[in-house]
């Protein structure tokens, strides 16, 4: 049953951001154009951003600017940005006018946001690459939560997406939110053959498997979809195929959303790669969502055993990964670019070199693995798909889920695709939650 809720609260906890001095810190990276990561404070109000595609890399960063300027915010704001650069075949991607666009966008700003840069193999709208956003600011002690009301009373909405989605979702400050991993689809038809889309049925009825998978996930931390503010979609073309089904997708998200209540208009992001096609699966989606009564899973004075206290996730012990994390109200969250492998070595070696790039990132922002909510992994696999999957799950079993060296499993989305920077196999990028 659909909540309609008061937006006071939202309004209440905006006040509390006055005596907040800035809302994120962000570490520099040696030599790169960006950071290392980006701790947003929880007193900070967060914008999430809509992805959508753009012609240019000039046009997709003024893009952004210009959904965060009916906010009255610039790009000083932007705490994350992920590009997906259109790629017709695998191999590395050509980051020459991509960083070229980064470099100048931000050359009068203080500091560089944190970055993820990948290919695709198909956008929803065409174009060159298809771009998202965080950002954060501290509001005023009088200023108002914007945007339009949601049947959430922490989140509010700004302009108009794709689908009936929303340009941007916003945050409230002190807010419990919940992070998903990436989930598939379970079979249509079991009597189709093993790995064939026939076996899991068209992208409409994929992704309609897989709401309802993230629906059991959003309940058991007492999460609905009222409360769900971002949708990232990853969508594949059948095997063999470059078209992309994605007004198939289209239609149930309409239905999921916007069709059950006006004002369920989560921001969504859009893009295409191989994904897990050769298994006959077309899409796999996570949701972010904000707990609408401030404290989430989380009870007063209330802590974990062991591991980080701040963090409660949920999945099955025979999983390697977690189903779903939520960060608590009134711890900080970060953001870590992405990491990509050394260029050289098979996907253990590569996968294993970015995630020990990530380790001392993580250990200057004063974290470890033990703290990550989500992780998003995006392997480059060909045809030795099944053992280039392997090799990744493998280097992932030497920092997460390892009885004696961290037994912690994060929400994690993995997603194969075409083309990497430098030629690498694979990159990896993180969100933790302080302790």
């Amino acid at each position: 049953m659909l909540r309609h809720l008061s937006l006071g609260l939202a309004a209440g906890l905006a006040a509390v951001t006055a005596a907040e001095p800035a809302a994120v810190l962000y570490r520099p990276l040696d030599g790169a154009p960006y950071a290392a990561s980006a701790t947003v404070s929880p007193y900070a109000t967060k914008v999430f951003v809509s992805g959508a595609d753009y012609g240019t890399p000039g046009e997709a960063l003024a893009g952004l600017e210009q959904t965060l300027s009916r906010l009255n915010l610039d790009r000083s704001h932007l705490v994350n940005v992920r590009a997906s650069l259109a790629h017709a075949g695998a191999g590395a991607l050509d980051m020459g006018p991509w960083n070229a666009a980064w470099a100048d966008f931000f050359a009068q700003t203080p500091h560089r946001p944190t970055r993820t840069t990948v290919g695709a193999s198909a956008l929803g709208q065409g174009g060159a690459l298809h771009v998202e956003g965080v950002a954060a600011y501290v509001a005023e002690a009088d200023r108002a939560m914007p945007g339009r009301a949601s049947l959430n009373p922490f989140v509010r909405t700004i302009g108009d997406g794709a689908y009936g989605a929303s340009a941007a979702a916003v945050v409230a400050p002190g807010t419990a939110i919940l992070f998903s991993a990436g989930v598939l689809a379970d079979p249509a038809d079991p009597t189709q053959p093993e790995n064939s889309v026939a076996r899991f049925g068209s992208m409409a009825v994929q992704t309609a498997s897989v709401l309802r998978k993230l629906e059991r996930t959003l309940a058991s931390q007492g999460f609905s979809w009222e409360d769900v503010f971002y949708v990232r979609a990853l969508l594949s073309p059948p095997p063999g195929e470059k078209a992309v089904d994605f007004d198939g997708f289209g239609e149930v998200f309409r239905q999921r959303f916007p069709g059950r209540h006006p004002a369920l208009r989560p921001a969504l992001a859009l893009w295409a790669a191989p994904g897990f096609n050769a298994n006959g699966t077309l899409v796999e989606i996570e949701v972010y969502a904000a707990a609408a009564n401030a404290t989430g899973p989380f009870l007063p004075y209330t802590a974990a055993p062991a591991g980080n206290p701040w963090l409660a996730m949920t999945g099955t012990p025979e999983s390697r990964i977690a189903s779903s994390g939520t960060a608590a109200r009134h711890r900080a969250l970060t953001w870590f670019s992405g990491a990509i492998g050394s260029g050289t070595g098979g996907m253990h070696d590569e996968a294993v070199h970015a995630l020990l790039a990530l380790r001392s990132r993580l250990a200057a922002a004063g974290a470890d693995f033990g703290d990550a909510v989500q992780l998003r992994a995006y392997p480059m696999v060909g045809d030795a798909f099944r053992r280039e999957l392997a090799q990744w799950n493998e280097a992932y079993g030497r920092f997460f889920d390892h009885p004696k060296l961290n037994a912690h499993k994060p929400a994690r989305t993995a997603f194969p695709v075409s083309a990497l920077p430098r030629g690498t196999r694979i990159e990896i990028e993180l969100i933790t939650v302080e302790r």
